[in-house]
């Protein structure tokens, strides 16, 4: 919450690449119509990415990011008064870099380290990396970070409590970080070793 709430003081609410409008664009048209094009861009912009064979326009991005800011595109639809779709949804990245920062901290209290060391280590991870400037961006980076650290942090369960559940939050977690970035397959053999070694 903390972190969250630093990131909230220091949000802009722009969208600062075209990549980010095109997440953007992705999601609103998933929520909308249930698609995954990009048309928004064209139509706005006359900017077309890469084109289907249908001749509609498609994200050359991974759609994981679309989906992981739908539900608060949805709550911004739903809800009554002034929140704006855009900044709503760009709170995402925000949103996942905060839980980010937790999954850090309960990585280190796994790793036996104290209570004052993971709050540290948590918190410089949140202030004193890059991170901190993901959170303020629309980009899929957060999102791959959100989802490989939650596999590592089930598979760290796993390894301790051998648990089915926590191995198939893990695969989920790979799951979601192979469909935010599809170089992110290359981890997938890590991960397992890991978990299974």
């Amino acid at each position: 919450l903390l972190l969250f709430g630093i990131y909230v003081l220091s949000f802009s609410g722009q969208f600062f690449s075209q990549d980010s409008l095109l997440m953007f664009s992705v999601t609103e048209s998933f929520v909308k119509r249930g698609e995954f094009n990009a048309d928004q861009m064209w139509t706005i912009y006359k900017a077309r990415n890469e084109l289907g064979p249908d001749g509609e326009a498609y994200s050359k991005t991974g759609y994981g990011a679309s989906l992981f800011a739908a539900p608060l595109y949805v709550l911004a639809l739903i809800l009554p008064g002034n929140l704006g779709l855009a900044q709503t949804t760009l709170l995402t990245s925000s949103i996942v870099i905060a839980l980010s920062g937790a999954l850090v901290f309960l990585s280190a209290r796994r790793l036996k380290f104290s209570r004052g060391v993971s709050t540290s280590t948590a918190l410089l991870f949140g202030l004193a990396t890059p991170a901190w400037v993901y959170a303020k961006q629309f980009w899929s980076e957060p999102y791959s970070l959100f989802a490989l650290f939650a596999a590592f942090y089930f598979l760290q369960r796993f390894r301790d409590e051998s648990r089915t559940s926590d191995a198939l939050m893990a695969g989920i977690a790979l799951g979601l970080a192979v469909a935010v970035r599809v170089t992110n397959a290359a981890l997938v053999p890590l991960y397992a070793w890991y978990g299974f070694a």
